[in-house]
């Protein structure tokens, strides 16, 4: 079967549309990957995070997710020297909270939950606010107390 220039602009747009799609599939993912893993280090029920070794609390709007036993925690770095940690599974059906820096809330990508910084619930269907750990910065680290 020899082929034209129709088939051959039939094929180039069908090659066109599933790169797309692909493109926008990854896009997509990247988007529900929350935040980057963090490095923590658990001392008794203090974790301590090095800032040096986590560059996107650098930076206003900036998290991480760290976990420390059987806390999974988002650690926000708002802006002004203020740190926020809160816990990571949104307590609606535990998918993990991410950061959204502009709107300043936590926010859950599953069913559309918003937490206020100090985990209050904004929007539901989430009923229960979000726990919130204090955090102490200085000395080149943050330490959030666990008890």
């Amino acid at each position: 079967m020899q082929r034209g220039p129709e088939s051959e602009r039939a094929q180039s747009r069908r090659d066109f549309c599933r790169s797309s799609l692909l493109v926008a599939a990854g896009t997509a993912l990247v988007g529900c990957a929350g935040a980057p893993k963090g490095s923590a280090s658990l001392d008794g029920s203090v974790l301590r995070v090095a800032l040096a070794d986590n560059p996107p609390l650098a930076t206003p709007g900036g998290a991480v997710a760290v976990d420390a036993g059987e806390h999974k925690l988002l650690v926000v770095f708002v802006g002004e020297g203020r740190y926020l940690a809160g816990d990571r599974k949104c307590t609606h059906m535990g998918c993990p909270v991410d950061w959204d820096a502009e709107g300043q809330a936590y926010a859950c990508p599953c069913h559309g939950s918003r937490f206020s910084p100090d985990g209050a619930v904004v929007h539901g269907p989430a009923k229960k606010p979000l726990r919130q750990y204090p955090v102490e910065a200085g000395e080149g680290e943050l330490r959030i107390s666990l008890g």
